[in-house]
This record gives structure tokens, sequence and C-alpha cells, in this order.
């Protein structure tokens, strides 16, 4: 035998069971999105590691530039490679300064010129120690305007 129900209870029970799966339906999307979601804190630390090698592909410029120079190669024929290395840190260092928006802009002016810096010492064919200067120089730099110790 069948049960009558009348439709505005069937409507009601809708509505109860609608309104539970909304609710649970935000309660589950809530907490999955916080557990994906990146915090500040994450964010800083990635541009901090990308910074770092960074700092490592200067030491690289540095170390081979010493060695091409060490070998008593002159002009800047001899330092096709560091040239090149450099031009594509200098390339490369505005973009992540950029997506670090708690530098300064004075800062970022202030590292992208010191990055700068060794381009020119290396394109112009400058001694090893003035390269090594400005290298360490820029390395200081990124690291302040990164929030990493010296």
């Amino acid at each position: 035998m069948a049960l009558y129900i009348s439709p505005a209870r069937r409507r009601r029970r809708t509505l109860v069971v609608g309104g539970l799966a909304l609710v649970a339906g935000l309660a589950v999307g809530v907490v999955v999105g916080r557990a994906l979601a990146s915090s500040g804190g994450d964010e800083v630390a990635d541009r901090q590691a990308e910074v770092e090698l960074l700092v490592a592909r200067l030491d690289g410029v540095d170390l081979e530039y010493q060695q091409t120079a060490g070998e008593g190669a002159s002009g800047t024929d001899s330092f096709t490679g560091s040239i090149d290395a450099v031009r594509a840190i200098v390339a490369d260092t505005p973009v992540l300064l950029e997506r670090m928006p708690w530098v300064a802009p004075a800062e970022r002016d202030d590292v992208i010129a010191r990055v700068a810096a060794v381009a020119a010492a290396v394109e112009s064919g400058a001694p090893p120690e003035q390269v090594s200067a400005a290298v360490a120089e820029a390395e200081t730099a990124m690291r302040a305007a990164a929030g990493l110790p010296g």
C-alpha cells in the first residue's frame, strides 16, 4: 500500500536536503581550499630559493671568468661564455624582483644596477678582482633584498 505524501511536504524535504548538501559542499570546499592554498610564507620562501639560484649563477660567472682570465686570455672574445651567462642573469633579475612585492623600488633598482655592473665588468674585460668585487656586491644586495643572511 502506498503512502500519500503531500506536495508541500515533498517540497520541504527537497529544500532541506538541498540546503544540507549546499552546507556540506561549502564546508568541504573551504577545507580543501585552505589545505591547497599557498601562504605568504610559502611565496617568500619560493622567491628566496630563486634568489639563491641567481646568486649561484653569479658565482658560476665569477668562477668561469676567473678561470678564463687565469689562462692568460685577453679581449672580450675569450669571455664569451661569461658574457652570455651574465646577460641572461641581467635579463632574469628584474623579472624575479617584480615577483617580490616586499622589495622597495629603490632596493630593486640598486640590485638591478649592481647586476648590470657585473655585466659591464665582464663585457669590458675588467681584471678578475674587479669582477669578483662586483659579483660580491651584487650577491649581497640580492640577498638583502630577499631577506636572506649575507
